[in-house]
């Protein structure tokens, strides 16, 4: 009966309780649903604009999109402030050994012609580590420990790729980050050729065609059958042969049907928003959502068959439809705990 008696005189505290007991919850499944190893794919169903692979008939249309309002770092954070004046010594002197050097490898095609752009791009992968990757994926560390890391061996595809692109600005080479359905890897813009061509960062792989063109990351999802790629492997080579390009599961059809490309490259922007959360202890997958949500982390253009592509649509809708659910149940506990409050404020005046 006193229980009673106090829920009928407080029925605020019960509204705030619940209120609480829900944002508690809420919190716990973000946590975890972000250190799940599928949390990568719900963010990128929530923060891409998918399109279905019809729509681009030709690479061009996909270039034309993604130069739309791509986010990059403004002009005062200096990617050459990254990296030690030893480091810029060694990346200025990769980069001018490449308009010179012969860069071939004996796994290249021999019709294959190569430009400075792309000895440039594989001098730079090559710099990233001295070894292959391997150790801690996803480091939570500022920007330059990143860099540190990976050349000692440690980090994951998106620490390699990440590395290799922060080098790319630093040198003046234009490079973007594309993924598919487990992996990170990247592509570099060649002038000379006026193209884009792919290269994985992490395990030092190229493809080329039957004719020797190196191809692109939107060439390598469309062109069949895969029998007539050729899997171009950099130095230094992987000691266990099961990761060569040619076994590499990450290259298969089927983890290429979903491709997505980050539409942006501002990673110090991103680093200056990350820094104090970072000090707060938060994971990383829990900042790089937040960061997302409120738009200083970049999303993606993500294209995918037609059927996968309504998947992600769908998913996209639901989740959006959930969250707002969440937003709009909480405003509403809320506003009704404020509400009693006040009006049990005025009855005793």
């Amino acid at each position: 009966m006193i229980a009673l008696h106090l829920r009928r005189k407080h029925p605020s505290r019960l509204l705030w309780g619940f209120w609480l007991a829900v944002n508690g919850l809420g919190l716990v499944v973000l946590m975890a649903a972000a250190r799940y190893p599928t949390s990568l794919y719900v963010r990128n169903a929530l923060f891409s604009e998918v399109f279905d692979a019809e729509q681009f008939r030709k690479e061009q249309q996909l270039n034309a999109l993604l130069a739309q309002n791509l986010r990059q770092d403004p002009p005062q954070l200096k990617p050459r402030s990254l990296f030690t004046s030893t480091e810029l010594i060694r990346l200025d002197g990769l980069v001018k050994e490449s308009q010179a050097a012969n860069c071939r490898v004996p796994s290249d095609h021999p019709k294959t012609r190569l430009t400075t752009v792309d000895c440039t791009a594989r001098a730079l992968a090559k710099d990233v580590s001295p070894y292959m990757m391997g150790g801690k994926c996803g480091l939570d560390a500022s920007i330059r420990a990143r860099i540190g890391f990976v050349r000692k061996g440690v980090g994951c595809c998106s620490d390699y790729n990440e590395a290799f692109l922060l080098r790319a600005q630093a040198v003046g080479l234009q490079a973007r980050e594309v993924h598919n359905l487990g992996h990170t890897s990247a592509e570099y813009f060649d002038p000379v050729h006026q193209r884009w061509t792919w290269i994985d960062t992490s395990n030092r792989v190229q493809m080329s065609n039957q004719d020797g063109l190196l191809l692109n990351a939107f060439e390598r999802s469309t062109r069949f059958p895969w029998r007539q790629l050729k899997f171009v492997d950099l130095p230094p080579f992987t000691i266990n042969q099961e990761r060569s390009g040619q076994a590499y599961f990450g290259y298969q059809a089927n983890n290429n049907g979903v491709l997505y490309w980050t539409r942006g490259v501002n990673f110090q922007e991103q680093e200056r928003f990350d820094a104090p959360l970072r000090r707060l202890g938060l994971p990383r997958e829990v900042i790089q959502a937040v960061s997302l949500t409120l738009g200083v982390r970049p999303g993606w253009i993500l294209v995918a068959p037609g059927e996968a592509a309504f998947r992600f649509r769908l998913s996209g809708w639901l989740l959006r439809g959930l969250l707002l659910l969440f937003v709009v149940g909480n405003l509403t506990l809320l506003l009704a705990a404020m509400g009693w409050r006040l009006t049990r404020n005025r009855s005793f005046l």
